[in-house]
């Protein structure tokens, strides 16, 4: 009796071993392919980045990068032209002295300064009187008229309880020129505490 013999198995099973590698290549280089995409390996222009993926993850576009320099040079402009336009932009605005004054750029409009200023209590008579004066300085290249002055009383906290305006009996200060001032206040507030002198209204 002859036995049948039945086909081998083992050229099949041996075709199905060469698939499995193929496809496990095949699918090796799609994921290679895949990453290469992702983390954008080619240039804007055509050409493949040499760099490692992690450098290339934070590097950003050059006109991303000069925005950031470009609002600062647009800055730098407007300070300039603020800084030039400081005189006009104080007379219009008086309040913003204050803020160029903060930043180191005080602007005098009136052209003059005071310095030294005193006060003092004195009694006369029985009635208290209240001395202030100072010295005023033409600080122009020109003759000017000295402005009237602003004299306000303030107690302990800064807030002011009384004020005045009184002219200077001064005549006009030449380029550079001093003179000094002094006036009275009868019976001035019990609990005024310092003066403030001033040039009164606007330059």
């Amino acid at each position: 009796m002859m036995l049948r013999r039945e086909p081998s198995m083992s050229a099949s099973l041996a075709l199905s071993d060469e698939q499995m590698v193929d496809q496990a290549f095949a699918e090796a280089a799609r994921l290679k392919a895949a990453r290469s995409h992702d983390f954008g390996s080619v240039t804007s222009t055509g050409r493949r980045d040499p760099r490692p993926w992690h450098q290339r993850l934070g590097a950003a576009p050059a006109t991303r990068r000069s925005r950031p320099l470009f609002a600062l040079m647009l800055l730098a402009l407007a300070l300039v032209a603020t800084l030039g336009l400081r005189r006009t932009i104080i007379a219009a605005v008086p309040e913003t002295a204050v803020l160029y004054a903060a930043i180191g750029l005080p602007v005098n409009l009136r052209g003059f300064e005071l310095h030294g200023i005193k006060s003092m209590i004195f009694t006369e008579n029985g009635v208290e009187l209240l001395i202030v004066q100072g010295e005023i300085t033409n600080v122009t290249s020109k003759s000017q008229a000295v402005p009237p002055l602003h004299f306000s009383v303030r107690d302990a906290r800064g807030v002011e309880i009384y004020s005045w305006v009184a002219g200077t009996d001064l005549k006009p200060l030449d380029a550079g020129g001093k003179g000094t001032f002094r006036r009275r206040l009868a019976s001035p507030p019990q609990n005024g505490a310092d003066v403030v002198v001033r040039f009164a209204g606007r330059p």
